[in-house]
């Protein structure tokens, strides 16, 4: 059946189908394969784990906080008690020899070494800078100046270890204020020379002496 000229006419059944498909506009139905299926996600055990990371402990870092470790357990005893200074470094900073920078940074190694006992501190860059204030280059300056002078001298550190920092002391000055006892030299003797034995003194018998005579004795003889 059709709709034609105000009437409806009567048409084959694919015709029929036809215009109703373009009349509804109904999209064709989309095949899906048989058989098609989607697979089932693999279920991961309990019991699978992932193995944990194994760090390594590296004692080498360590040698290098020695630094701060020193500034640390120091920290509460830096502003107390006295620090004596040889005279040599104290009329250095007198003199006027030294600029600020030098005088802070001979100052603060003479704190970590003298108040502790100590002839050389692990002093880094990084100390000194929160001691004194300073910059790293002024730091860095200032050490290589007073190791010119002769007022400081430095173990070179590595990586791992950092610079051992000391003041240059003159030798009749006395570290650690306890009067110095120098040990007696041992004697040479030279190889294969022996001592002889001391010659014994024989103790000579006293002669018989016959007793004096009475004077009377001989007059009545």
């Amino acid at each position: 059946m059709a709709f034609e000229n105000g009437h409806f006419t009567t048409s084959s059944a694919s015709t029929a189908v036809a215009q109703f498909h373009l009349l509804t506009n109904v999209s064709k139905p989309t095949w899906v394969a048989v058989g098609t299926q989607v697979p089932v996600p693999t279920q991961v055990a309990l019991q699978t784990l992932v193995p944990a990371v194994t760090r390594f402990h590296d004692p080498e870092p360590c040698i290098q906080d020695s630094s701060v470790t020193l500034e640390t357990q120091s920290a509460p005893k830096l502003h107390q008690g006295y620090t004596r200074l040889p005279n040599s470094i104290l009329m250095s900073i007198a003199s006027g020899r030294l600029i600020r920078s030098e005088m802070q940074v001979l100052l603060v190694i003479a704190r970590f070494t003298i108040s502790f006992q100590k002839r050389h501190a692990p002093l880094s860059k990084a100390v000194l800078e929160r001691q004194t204030g300073l910059r790293g280059p002024a730091v860095l300056q200032a050490i290589t100046t007073l190791e010119a002078k002769g007022l400081i001298e430095k173990i070179p550190g590595d990586q791992h270890r950092p610079n051992q920092l000391g003041l240059v002391f003159d030798d009749e000055w006395d570290f650690f204020g306890k009067p110095r006892t120098e040990k007696p030299k041992p004697t040479w003797v030279a190889p294969g020379t022996q001592v002889p034995p001391p010659t014994q003194v024989g103790t000579a018998t006293p002669a018989w002496v016959p007793p004096a005579t009475s004077p009377l004795v001989a007059a009545a003889t």
